[in-house]
């Protein structure tokens, strides 16, 4: 799924890493068939083989928050092709590669072919990447095969898999250069520790630089991580709440709090306000916290001012409260209407001030909402904090309410109509309540956002099978111009018609009616004019059609 204007302020650590290591391999295994003799066989890409099952135990990948997710550490080679497949029969595959420096570099939903997924990447330096094992469809749990290939200079190749395959856990089936035990990390010069002294008021500052010549804070939660940082020790009271601050006009700051034994108690990119980070956090017991002042990326340079100091009243509530949204994401049986009205409260108090940390708040409540799959609860409190929002000094804050108002009224579209009109790209007029009884599927898409255009086929397939008995398609695009979507439209040879969604005109467009934030978004119509789905693609809409169109016996 693409993200497009608005981007949430509100961060939210959500994956689960499994580190790979290697074992003896399959050389000395003995077959059952060894005795059989075979034709010689072309030189085969070498291949590592983990058949794995995404559960609701497994935390939610960052990216697609709503998705479960595993994470595995593959050790890439410079200049090397790798070949990347992730195959499922019980779920919408979605693949994501990152580099050493924890950047997203590459994604893929169903590039091996609906619904599996495929990427095929070069790495332009050796080292230690990142493959997230996740699905599309948010909340969707089954079992899965990850495949890792190098090409070695070959062609890619199909994943010739067993779906009887036994998915218990079993030893890793590997002989590729990514695993070699021989292959060990360098290990990196540890950062410098800095004693942080508070004065008579609690506070303590810091002001200096992170170079080239600092060493590494190693980040092991999504593989291994080397991040160049300085660290700083406190000693903190017990039950006591801190405010800590890393500011910089250099870089995208980054903070992580480390308890007495080193371990990872709070992390923080932005702080809502800008690319600064702020932790709020409250010590439960006494002793020396550790503080890794870093950037987002790890490899950053620049000067920046570190501030400690203890937490006011309001931001200690403040900070409970956010603790309070992200168990919408993490705990279900959070009390989702009291920490709703809890948040509402604390919004409608702030009044026009309320802030670019509040909006990311209130996204992020929001968003887990409608991940819960509770779209009217999702849809009322989008309806509140719009109002509120909407009065808010900061005009970036204010604009934002239009977007709330927007995705509460595309939350509450199941059950009800949906308003479409618009001119189609070859000229003609296009207005929905036109197609009543026929079953409609209104397509959000660009041409530049690749998992739209990996569904095309799909849809092309289903278009094919049940256009003549009523099934229409119309595409709303998000392209940049109109020549985009009619070139493309041409090449594919698209069998419906679609709709140009001007972004020029803020607040009028279809995407804005709708609060439509990300894409791919389909939305299945009914006969009777009514939306049965805000979700319908990949599987869910091959169910939903057999069901609209099944054959009388």
């Amino acid at each position: 799924m693409t993200l497009l204007r608005f981007a949430f302020l509100a961060t939210f650590i959500v994956s689960n890493a499994l580190t790979l290591h290697t074992w003896a391999g399959d050389k000395d295994r003995k077959s059952a068939d060894a005795d059989k003799k075979d034709p010689p066989k072309k030189a085969q890409a070498k291949e590592i083989v983990i058949n794995g099952e995404l559960t609701n135990a497994d935390l939610k990948d960052k990216v697609r928050p709503g998705s479960f997710a595993k994470t595995f550490t593959y050790r890439m080679v410079e200049n090397q092709r790798y070949q990347i497949d992730m195959t499922s029969t019980d779920v919408d595959s979605y693949l994501r590669l990152e580099n050493p420096a924890g950047d997203n570099v590459l994604q893929d939903d169903d590039g091996g072919g609906f619904p599996n997924a495929r990427m095929i990447y070069v790495a332009p330096k050796s080292g230690d990447y990142t493959i997230v094992c996740t699905t599309f469809g948010d909340g969707s749990a089954g079992k899965f095969t990850l495949i890792v290939r190098d090409l070695a200079g070959g062609a890619p190749v199909n994943p010739n898999l067993d779906k009887k395959a036994d998915f218990k856990d079993a030893p890793i089936k590997l002989d590729g250069p990514g695993f070699d035990k021989k292959v060990e990390p360098k290990k990196p010069v540890e950062a410098k520790r800095f004693d942080l002294k508070a004065d008579k008021d609690g506070k303590a500052v810091y002001t200096g630089q992170i170079t080239a010549d600092d060493g590494a804070f190693v980040d092991n939660r999504f593989g291994r991580r080397e991040k160049r940082s300085k660290l700083f020790i406190i000693q903190a009271e017990a039950n006591k709440t801190y405010r800590i601050d890393l500011a910089s006009k250099d870089f995208d700051a980054y903070l992580f709090l480390l308890d007495d034994m080193g371990k990872i108690i709070a992390q923080n990119d932005d702080n809502g306000e800008s690319l600064d980070s702020r932790l709020v956090q409250k010590i439960e017991k006494a002793g020396k916290y550790t503080i890794v002042a870093t950037s987002l990326g790890g490899q950053s340079n620049g000067e920046f001012t570190l501030t400690v100091r203890p937490a006011s009243a309001d931001e200690m509530k403040e900070a409970n409260l956010r603790s309070q949204v992200e168990k919408l994401f993490t705990d279900r049986d959070a009390d989702r209407k009291a920490i709703v009205q809890e948040l509402t409260k604390h919004l409608e108090n702030k009044g026009k001030k309320v802030s670019r940390g509040d909006l990311g708040l209130a996204m992020g409540a929001a968003q887990a909402l409608e991940f819960s799959k509770d779209n009217k609860a999702a849809a009322e409190a989008m309806k509140q904090f719009a109002k509120i929002f909407a009065n808010a000094n900061d005009p970036l804050v204010s604009e934002q309410a239009k977007s709330m108002a927007g995705m509460a009224r595309r939350l509450d579209l199941v059950g009800n109509t949906m308003e479409v009109k618009g001119k189609l790209i070859d000229g003609k007029d296009f207005d929905l309540k036109n197609l009543k009884g026929k079953v409609v599927l209104v397509d959000f898409w660009a041409t530049w956002c690749g998992p739209c255009v990996q569904e095309i086929p799909h849809v092309k397939s289903l278009y094919e099978k049940y256009n003549k008995r009523g099934f229409e398609v119309v595409g709303i695009s998000l392209d940049n111009t109109e020549d985009a979507v009619r070139k493309f439209n041409e090449t594919q040879k698209l069998p419906w018609g679609s709709i140009f969604n001007d972004s020029q005109k803020r607040g009028e467009s279809l995407a804005d009616h709708y609060g439509v934030l990300s894409i791919p978004l389909a939305i299945l119509v009914d006969r009777d004019g009514r939306v049965v789905s805000l979700n319908a693609r990949g599987p869910e809409l091959t169910r939903l059609l057999e069901q609209m169109f099944v054959e009388k016996k």
